[in-house]
């Protein structure tokens, strides 16, 4: 596979996954009797760690010759936001550091 799908693969999985969230947040407010929160969260977790695993081998790939500091930071930088998705997703849905 070539660095530039891995790339798209890798931004796509955060817009992917904060799609989901505001589908299901939709969803769970708008008929609250049946929702796919917990089936949500365990697909957005699995695309966590596709992120991670792309990531993880994006940033071998740009350390094993030489070190291209930009392409580390562009491999970064979705795995940051899929984190950021996890944790709003964690917030809204499961009341985590809320009093």
């Amino acid at each position: 596979m070539s660095t530039t799908v891995k790339f798209l693969i890798l931004y796509l999985i955060p817009i992917i996954s904060f799609g989901s969230i505001f589908g299901v947040y939709l969803h769970a407010y708008g008929s609250p009797e049946d929702t796919f929160i917990n089936l949500a969260f365990f697909l957005v977790v699995l695309g966590f760690i596709a992120s991670c695993t792309l990531a993880f081998t994006l940033i071998q790939q740009f350390t094993s010759v030489e070190i291209n500091h930009l392409g580390i930071i562009f491999a970064l930088l979705p795995w940051i936001a899929d984190l950021i998705v996890i944790g709003l997703y964690l917030v809204v849905f499961y009341g985590f550091f809320n009093p």
